[in-house]
């Protein structure tokens, strides 16, 4: 086993609508490194739903073992990498702007609610976390 561990960051564009587009962006970006994947993927806030969509977040929100999630843990799982992502988490009527990381095979290794809440988008949809779960 190596002391080194290989990270990448991927900015996601803007204009992909829903998650579904969201997973069809990972799947291509992760087939084109399949040769060369990190160890670790880390993913844009709100990767799941995007960024500042306005009440469209709420369609979006999801518990962090939803399709979203499944579909990210089958891709980490399918090319060996850990993923760390940026999500809408619906808890009951509670939304919160969370982040999830999932190991190399699919299992969840952190998550965390954002604590501080800017005002605008995020203080308008989303409710304060209480640190890492």
């Amino acid at each position: 086993m190596s002391d080194v561990i290989s990270v990448a960051v991927a900015q996601s564009p803007a204009d992909l609508s829903g998650p579904q587009a969201r997973l069809a962006w990972l799947t291509a970006q992760l087939t084109q490194l399949e040769s060369g994947a990190p160890d670790l993927l880390v993913l844009p806030e709100l990767f799941q739903s995007g960024y500042n969509i306005g009440d469209k977040v709420v369609d979006s929100a999801e518990a962090p073992d939803g399709p979203f999630a499944r579909g990210i843990a089958a891709l980490a799982r399918q090319y060996g990498v850990a993923i760390c992502y940026g999500y809408a988490e619906r808890q009951g009527d509670t939304l919160y702007n969370a982040a999830q990381c999932l190991d190399a095979s699919g299992q969840q290794i952190g998550h965390h609610r954002k604590l501080l809440l800017p005002p605008g988008f995020e203080g308008d949809h989303f409710a304060p976390g209480t640190g890492s779960s």
